[in-house]
């Protein structure tokens, strides 16, 4: 009787030993296993989407799911950035704020011709969005986006000016914003024309804002400035709206 509970005693006891070594080595793959997904989730954006918008598609850049580094996240969806960090979406806080892309939007058939839906929203008074495009650099031409009105944005000088031709239409302040932008080559300068609508939506016929023959066409990348702007997504078309006598 003695012998069979010193066998049942060491058994508990090699049993329970078993057991904290177990649960030692769980515990171990647990917090290497968390470590791990904290790795994978340190930096990322989804992966450009295709998406469609009468009569053609287009490649979309979700921006508010990305999280981590964002210069290395948007270095891998292909483009440079500098100053610039994640919150629900890309968020700048001055004219240092910038995104460039590292490779050409222009039309697939090879048109002189780009054309971006942007959503974002203006986080101050002072604050401001630009979106460049048929550029180089991210001193391009561009549309100059404020709390309350769109305006182009000359190439270099940086000169702000309103749109001469322009409907009567108003901005939402410090909340989320859609406009379809595109600028095109026309002649010697820019046709720059854009809707305050998403790009599925619009008619080329009515333009909200346009203006013609404005900068000159240097290049096919597209950029973004941020100054108190959220970026929350953009997507790059060939062509929006119905035909009419403009490209």
């Amino acid at each position: 009787m003695k012998k069979q509970t010193f066998f049942s005693l060491l058994a508990l006891i090699l049993f329970a030993a078993n057991c904290a070594e177990f649960g030692k080595k769980k515990k171990d793959n647990d917090d290497l296993n968390s470590l791990l997904l904290v790795a994978a989730g340190a930096a990322g954006c989804p992966a450009e989407q295709s998406v469609s918008a009468s009569p053609t598609v287009g490649r979309k850049f979700n921006l508010v799911p990305c999280s981590g580094d964002a210069v290395s996240a948007l270095s891998v969806l292909g483009f440079n950035a500098s100053n610039v960090a994640f919150a629900g979406g890309v968020i700048g806080t001055s004219d240092s704020s910038t995104i460039l892309s590292k490779g050409s939007f222009n039309a697939l058939d090879g048109r002189e011709k780009t054309t971006i839906e942007v959503t974002y929203s203006i986080n101050s008074v002072s604050g401001y969005l630009d979106v460049v495009m048929r550029s180089n650099s991210v001193n391009g031409a561009a549309f100059h986006i404020t709390t309350t009105k769109v305006q182009t944005k000359a190439p270099n000088t940086g000169a702000t000016a309103d749109f001469t031709k322009t409907t009567n239409f108003a901005l939402t302040s410090f909340t989320d914003n859609t406009l379809c932008l595109e600028m095109h080559k026309e002649g010697a300068g820019l046709h720059v024309l854009g809707w305050k609508t998403a790009c599925a939506s619009v008619n080329r016929a009515v333009p909200d804002f346009e203006e013609e023959d404005f900068g000159s066409n240097t290049g096919a990348q597209i950029g973004f400035r941020l100054s108190g702007a959220t970026l929350k997504s953009f997507t790059a078309y060939d062509v929006v709206g119905t035909v009419t006598s403009f490209q």
